[in-house]
């Protein structure tokens, strides 16, 4: 049944406690030969389990039977063990403050350290809650790939229950957040040119400055130093300022989809952008993705009206208009644009889209932005509704 190791308990329990309770005859030597185990061994894993009360003996012609003890028992034992952690955990909150001041005392001023593996970088992630900010350059959302996709959304989750700010400044491909979309709470993000990509990611927290090597042996090393700390700052801060330029060029779909998915920081629930110019064919790839970001979209509770382009078959109007939150329509008859414009809040996008090159334009300015959405609106008066 795997019932023991599945809660916890080591697998020769397991395998032990399973041949007892499949036996009605359970000796030494018959749990010897189904489990396969050594008789030493067998023996002190009974005394184990005798021990934690799952399992009990009686004496029959000289030799010892063995039987397991009410399943229920298992919960029995499960709970004193969370009380027995309970104080446990007490015990040491309150021991922390001085370990802590131990273990402050003893580190020289320019610390170096190492860490390896799952374990070892869930441990390292688990110490960056502990600081009110932490920054990333270069994240790539390797630690979904390496550390688990459970495990980062718990992560997450107390993340934000710390309200412990993420400021992430990315180069992953933006396809990737369609299925892995950016934190709601307390996260920003920016994104670098394709050609400023790495093979490492940098984060920094406190004094800390870690390079992240993220691959099938993780690695990650760490320089903890206050004037270190501070240049890396810097740089992050001139970083985060030069990728906030007014304007902003993306090639490719990926590029399309990186400025579109800016919308997500940008706009919550009951926030709207508008479209117009959509072309009226894409590539299928393209069709795949805005099927699953008008999902998405709808469940953010984001609205949003497009305007297609005046020969889009009624077909695409229709599957528009299938997700809640969204009313789409055709350009006036005879208007047409050599680009798709997005405009929301204070930002504009022209994405001319290809299908082999898109070149997206992202503009923050609230003056062009409101210019747009006013010609929208005159556009939007004068497009009939689908019949």
């Amino acid at each position: 049944m795997e019932i023991l190791s599945k809660l916890g308990f080591s697998t020769g329990e397991d395998k032990v406690y399973s041949a007892i309770l499949n036996s009605n005859h359970a000796t030494l030597q018959r749990i010897h030969e189904r489990t396969g185990f050594e008789r030493r061994n067998v023996y002190d894993i009974i005394n184990k389990l005798v021990g934690k009360g799952l399992v009990s003996y009686f004496t029959e012609n000289g030799h010892k039977i063995y039987r397991v003890t009410s399943p229920k028992n298992i919960l029995s034992y499960l709970e004193d063990e969370e009380r027995d952690i309970g104080e446990k955990k007490a015990l040491l909150k309150a021991s922390v403050p001085q370990l802590m001041q131990a273990y402050e005392s003893s580190k020289p001023d320019f610390d170096v350290r190492i860490y390896r593996g799952r374990e070892g970088l869930r441990s390292l992630f688990n110490e960056m809650l502990e600081h009110p900010d932490v920054h990333f350059i270069g994240g790539n959302w390797g630690m979904v790939k390496y550390l688990g996709k459970d495990w980062v959304d718990r992560w997450m989750a107390k993340r934000a229950s710390r309200k412990v700010w993420m400021h992430d400044i990315i180069t992953t491909s933006a396809k990737f957040f369609a299925e892995y979309p950016p934190p709601k709470d307390c996260y920003e993000f920016r994104v670098l040119p394709p050609e400023m990509g790495s093979p490492n990611v940098i984060c920094i927290f406190g004094n800390r400055v870690i390079n992240i090597f993220w691959g099938e042996n993780l690695f990650a090393f760490e320089l903890e130093n206050k004037d270190v700390a501070k240049s890396y700052y810097d740089y992050f801060a001139y970083l985060w300022k030069t990728l906030d330029s007014i304007v902003k060029v993306y090639y490719g779909f990926d590029g399309m989809v990186t400025a579109h998915e800016h919308t997500y920081g940008r706009l919550g629930k009951g926030d709207e952008y508008v479209s117009f110019g959509v072309p009226k064919t894409q590539p299928k790839a393209f069709h795949a993705y805005w099927q699953k970001d008008h999902e998405r979209r709808a469940k953010a509770g984001i609205k949003c009206r497009i305007l297609f382009h005046p020969e889009t078959p009624d077909s695409v109007l229709r599957n528009r208009n299938s997700y809640p939150g969204c009313a789409a329509r055709r350009m006036p008859l005879g208007v047409n644009t050599p680009a798709w414009i997005q405009a929301y809040k204070d930002v504009t996008y022209m994405s001319i889209a290809s299908a082999t090159n898109p070149i997206t334009i992202e503009i923050t300015n609230q003056d062009i932005a409101n210019s747009f959405k006013t010609y929208f609106e005159e556009l939007w008066a004068k497009a009939k509704k689908l019949k």
